[in-house]
């Protein structure tokens, strides 16, 4: 704090600077300038201080009250305020000692402030050439024109200005009482954005859950059949990949939702200290609140991006899954296998890239046809789906014409036929092919026919 004498000093040289009025002003904010407090730059103490002691360690912020809680960037000028009127950092942070740790660290404006806010007189910070902070009751503009920028990056903070060779970067201190305020209202918003993440983060990883189990279950064991039996075994890489993109972006989503819990927990605390020393709260304390509501809110943010991450990934890996089911399917499409033996089917078509669908949802194949049906022309045209269904989980793959055989005269599309019994050892509920009907009958090269590739069962 200052001494005796020099409190004495900056009251003296701010009394004579009011007087001469035009000769030494007393800076005001600018008219066209909004500084109101919900919009000020939020304080905070830098993390460093936050470890600050007595004694050889330099001195703390402990002080017995602090009387501004926010600032705001108000100018670049040449401050031409008395020396004696000033407060200096470099002076003064190490109390009665001649050097400590905090004068080496680097200097930014929330350092610059958090130093002056405890100062009663003092209105007013400046910082000068990167790390020379100073407090003032007021500043006085000297500024003629050729002295400069404020182009000086602050030491902590290089996206910051922090004055120039000659010019100083001024900011006002105010008081709003309002960081309990905006602690409360990050607690609340933290709390929501970490259950909407935790609970995005566990629906994305149940997925790439089940397409992992879904990839080791897919054993049909006609992986050595050129060309069909290689596509039907190559669905487990795509599922794999989904899982791990799926799973990537989960982890992401509750990591982010971990940090959101501890900082909500930090304010929390903090809140409660400040509310218990009320009017008596220091400036170790409400710095440590401010920050930590800051650090809160920022979080919230991280956690709502990963969110949005997750419903993006999901939505894209689920496609029309996780849309409308087609209300005329039977009559557009019909399965392939024997349905009233339990024979089911898998097509050995081409798959159309790009095309592969997985999502938590209901046991519904008409989805993935609404999707073939938009893809009903161009080289890349869907005549066929196949679908899996297995512990909440739809998958499908559209196909295209691409691959079909030609065992006699007509062509046709070749197919697994795979046994209930096999089914069931795989754990799915469903298995199909879904052909469209006018695809089967309104080929080229005339209607096409089925060929029975190999008949798997358990």
């Amino acid at each position: 704090d200052l001494s005796a004498q020099a409190q004495a000093s900056a009251a003296q040289q701010f009394t004579r600077g009011a007087a001469e009025g035009a000769a030494l002003r007393l800076r005001a904010p600018r008219p066209n300038t909004q500084r109101r407090c919900s919009g000020k730059v939020r304080a905070g103490l830098h993390a460093s201080l936050l470890s600050s002691k007595h004694g050889e360690e330099g001195l703390s912020l402990d002080a017995d009250v602090i009387y501004k809680d926010g600032f705001s960037r108000v100018a670049c000028e040449v401050d031409a305020s008395p020396e004696a009127a000033r407060l200096y950092f470099k002076e003064h942070a190490c109390g009665s000692v001649k050097d400590c740790r905090l004068l080496h660290l680097p200097m930014e404006p929330r350092m610059c402030f958090d130093f002056c806010r405890e100062q009663a007189e003092m209105k007013f910070f400046g910082i000068r050439q990167g790390r020379e902070c100073y407090c003032a009751p007021y500043f006085h503009d000297v500024s003629k024109g050729g002295e400069g920028v404020c182009n000086s990056p602050c030491e902590g903070d290089s996206k910051e200005m922090c004055g120039g060779m000659d010019k100083s970067s001024l900011f006002e201190m105010h008081l709003c009482g309002d960081s309990a305020d905006e602690a409360t209202l990050a607690l609340e918003a933290g709390a929501e954005s970490s259950a909407v993440a935790t609970a995005a983060a566990a629906a994305a990883n149940r997925t790439a859950v089940e397409l992992r189990a879904l990839a080791k279950s897919w054993q049909l064991g006609v992986c050595s059949v050129e060309p069909e039996g290689r596509r039907v075994c190559s669905l487990v890489e795509g599922w794999l990949s989904a899982a791990e993109e799926l799973g990537q972006t989960s982890a992401h989503a509750g990591h982010a939702a971990l940090l959101l819990d501890r900082k909500v927990a930090e304010v929390t605390t903090l809140k409660a200290e400040v509310e218990g020393e009320g009017a008596t709260a220091n400036g170790t304390l409400m710095s440590g609140l401010e920050l930590a509501t800051e650090s809160a809110q920022q979080l919230s943010a991280k956690a709502k991006g990963a969110v949005a991450v997750v419903n993006l990934t999901v939505a894209r890996v689920g496609g029309p899954i996780l849309g409308r089911a087609y209300a005329k399917f039977q009559d557009i499409f019909e399965p392939f296998g024997n349905q009233s033996a339990g024979v089911r089917a898998v097509c050995g078509l081409e798959p159309i890239p790009g095309e592969a669908y997985a999502a938590m949802a209901a046991d519904e194949p008409a989805t993935c046809a609404d999707r073939c049906l938009s893809l009903s022309s161009g080289v890349q045209s869907c005549g066929a789906f196949n679908y899996q269904y297995k512990d909440g989980l739809a998958t499908c793959q559209l196909l295209m014409a691409e691959g079909l055989v030609q065992p006699e005269i007509s062509m046709a599309v070749p197919i697994f036929e795979v046994s209930s019994s096999k089914v069931t050892t795989m754990g799915l509920t469903s298995l199909a092919c879904y052909a469209k009907k006018g695809f089967m009958a309104g080929h080229k090269k005339g209607p096409l026919g089925v060929q029975v590739v190999r008949e798997v069962s358990a």
